[in-house]
């Protein structure tokens, strides 16, 4: 979780992330809510897409970047019994 080491400030702060593809392209265009600290988004293609977050507090202080890689499995069809 995201927090400020100055008393009473880790409510004001400010979000942003960013996304990439797998293959390096941006992927911001199907990044939801990319300013608040839980975003989501809907794959458009199996692979790694990387997740970039940089945190900025009241007084303008923002956090070194921060990264989590997601993997998107291939979708396989269901089985019959």
């Amino acid at each position: 979780a995201s927090s400020d080491p100055n008393p009473g400030e880790t409510a004001t702060l400010n979000y942003v992330w960013t996304l990439t593809a797998p293959g390096g392209a941006s992927a911001n265009n199907i990044l939801t809510n990319a300013t608040t600290s839980r975003p989501s988004f809907n794959p458009a293609a199996t692979g790694t897409y990387v997740a970039r977050l940089v945190v900025t507090d009241v007084r303008g202080l923002s956090s070194t970047p921060d990264t989590v890689s997601i993997t998107v499995p291939e979708n396989r069809p269901p089985t019959a019994n």
